[in-house]
């Protein structure tokens, strides 16, 4: 089983920038191929305050949409968990 953690940074216009974090579940491509929309679960955000470490905040709601011409940088990390029948040799096929 393996899962797909990306942090995004985000333009929001002004000079404002948004960092993200969580789970990609999904994404879509425009008709030239090239990625249009970045759909992600179990999502929050960063907030710098002044003289502190950022601080994570958890965002409400089932999915979060970012459109990909607002995406700045992408952090991506593959997470990949071994099964226990794995770890001992089993194959196991899907």
């Amino acid at each position: 089983m393996f899962s797909t953690i990306v942090d995004v940074l985000v333009d929001y216009g002004g000079g404002k920038n948004v960092l993200f974090s969580g789970a990609l579940t999904q994404y879509s491509l425009c008709p030239k191929g090239d990625l249009e929309t970045l759909y992600l679960t179990g999502t929050g955000r960063y907030k710098k305050v002044e003289g502190k470490p950022p601080e994570f905040k958890m965002i409400g709601g089932d999915c979060f949409i970012i459109p990909y011409h607002r995406v700045l940088n992408m952090n991506i990390d593959y997470v990949i968990e071994k099964s226990e029948e794995k770890k001992i040799g089993r194959l196991k096929r899907f």
